[in-house]
């Protein structure tokens, strides 16, 4: 969520008049960036058998890319025809959209029981 704010409020200001502004929200973007790799990590860790894991991380690892295409070359693209506002809010919604299979995934696993 904090990254969505985030990129809501980058897409207000204008960089030649707000760049100390615009310097402090970039580095707000890639500590909660990292942060939130760092969660994701922990989950999956967290979440997958040890077999699961490889197969976890190759799926993880795919989409990654795909994120870093579209937040870098479509993102230049886009700008390009509609400007950095526009892309700025766009990637904001995708950040908000990307919130729901995170609120629908389950918090933990359940181990089976050993019966005694």
């Amino acid at each position: 969520m904090g990254l969505a704010i985030t990129l809501f409020i980058l897409a207000g200001l204008n960089p030649t008049l707000n760049t100390v502004s615009m310097s402090a929200l970039a580095i707000l973007v890639a500590f909660l960036s990292a942060s939130q790799d760092i969660a994701v990590d922990a989950y999956r860790t967290d979440l997958l058998t040890k077999d699961e894991r490889g197969l976890g991380t190759a799926c993880y690892i795919f989409t990654y890319r795909v994120a870093a295409l579209i937040s870098g070359g479509a993102a230049l693209i886009y700008a390009d025809y509609f400007g950095w506002k526009i892309t700025y809010e766009i990637m904001a919604g995708l950040m908000l959209l990307a919130i729901l299979p995170t609120l629908m995934i389950p918090r933990t696993i359940e181990l089976p029981r050993l019966s005694s």
